[in-house]
């Protein structure tokens, strides 16, 4: 095809230029993209280029500059190294950003590290960057790195940069979703201590779902304690009451209290959920199982996030599925589903889970 005979010509053809190269960095196709970067090494055209103005062509480069030096080392001297790491460094672009650290990580550039490091001051940081930090700052400092899901110097980085009381609660809270169910820092009590001293609810919910997703003992006498603290937002209790629906016998008592009328109705709720005692009135007005269009009426185009993130979480969703870094592995990760299926489809596979199995 035409496409497969453009990637030949940039992978191989002498004639190209490295300006087309660079050009073609730009391309949609990734199997463009990927022949126009080896065209650029193979030919040995990296050296006739400055720094690009595109993100995207900015990633393609470092990635050739990258390739280059593991496939022949001694091609690439340190000083195009360090002067294109630290332009990529200094990038307000995400993907270059990752591009640099991965390539400086990599080759063990302790000499980058103040530099990667510095990136944790940033007033912004994406969860990509934030996480590709991290493992690199961890790295260049211990000198090793886990291959299994936990990594002991990422995690005691996580929980500083979570614990500093002066960064911003978007960005502590982007820090504990990163944190692994199996952490044993930070402790449960510090956990319940940040809830309660910040009123910021994306954090809040961050730290809850932690102490949700550990389950002990600990976790959910602190859960327990901030469902009952009126001194903390409604819907941060709610969550907390959510978060002790499969330990609900050891906590009857401060369930059923909770399910009074005289409670606020966001707690009433929640405790009656966690009861079942909507579920018969409920079952009532539900439309038949089969009957997707009628489920799809019924569901509408609005939702409350809050409500959805309990019920999935007391419900078997959490079970075989994970969002935002909680839940089993078992079933497809959710966190991207938005805007990836139609809510009939979505519906479907929720009623009718065995019509269609990935």
């Amino acid at each position: 095809t035409e496409l497969e005979r453009d990637a030949m010509r940039l992978r191989s053809d002498p004639q190209t230029t490295a300006d087309q190269r660079l050009e073609s960095l730009l391309s949609d196709d990734v199997f463009l993209r990927q022949a126009a970067a080896t065209g650029l090494v193979q030919t040995d055209q990296l050296g006739n280029l400055d720094r690009p103005a595109s993100p995207q062509q900015g990633v393609g480069l470092i990635s050739a500059w990258r390739w280059k030096e593991l496939s022949a080392p001694h091609t690439v001297s340190a000083e195009a190294r360090r002067e294109w790491l630290e332009w990529g460094l200094s990038s307000d672009s995400d993907e270059v950003l990752v591009a640099a650290i991965r390539w400086a990580t990599e080759r063990d550039c302790k000499d980058q590290l103040p530099t990667i490091r510095g990136l944790l001051e940033r007033n912004e940081l994406s969860p990509q960057v934030l996480s590709a930090t991290i493992g690199s700052v961890a790295y260049l400092e211990t000198g090793s790195a886990s291959a299994r899901k936990r990594d002991p110097a990422s995690e005691q980085l996580l929980v500083n940069f979570a614990g500093n009381a002066s960064r911003s609660p978007k960005l502590r809270a982007m820090a504990i979703r990163q944190i692994p169910d199996e952490s044993e820092t930070p402790v449960d009590s510090q956990i319940g201590q940040w809830v309660s001293e910040q009123r910021d609810r994306n954090l809040a919910s961050e730290l809850i779902r932690l102490m949700t997703a550990r389950g002990t003992k600990s976790a959910s006498d602190q859960l327990a304690a901030l469902a009952d603290d009126e001194m903390l937002d409604l819907q941060s209790r709610a969550d907390a009451l959510a978060g002790l629906s499969r330990q609900a016998g050891t906590y009857a008592s401060l369930v059923n209290r909770l399910s009074r009328p005289n409670q606020p109705a966001i707690l009433r709720q929640e405790a009656q959920r966690i009861l079942k005692r909507t579920w018969a009135a409920d079952k009532q007005t539900r439309p038949q199982r089969e009957d997707i269009d009628a489920w799809n009426e019924l569901v509408g185009s609005g939702g409350d996030a809050d409500a959805g993130r309990s019920v999935f979480s007391l419900t078997t969703c959490i079970n075989c599925h994970a969002h935002s870094g909680r839940g089993a592995k078992t079933g497809p990760d959710l966190t991207t589903l938005a805007g990836q299926m139609t809510s009939h489809r979505l519906l479907e596979s929720i009623l009718l889970p065995s019509k269609e199995v990935g």
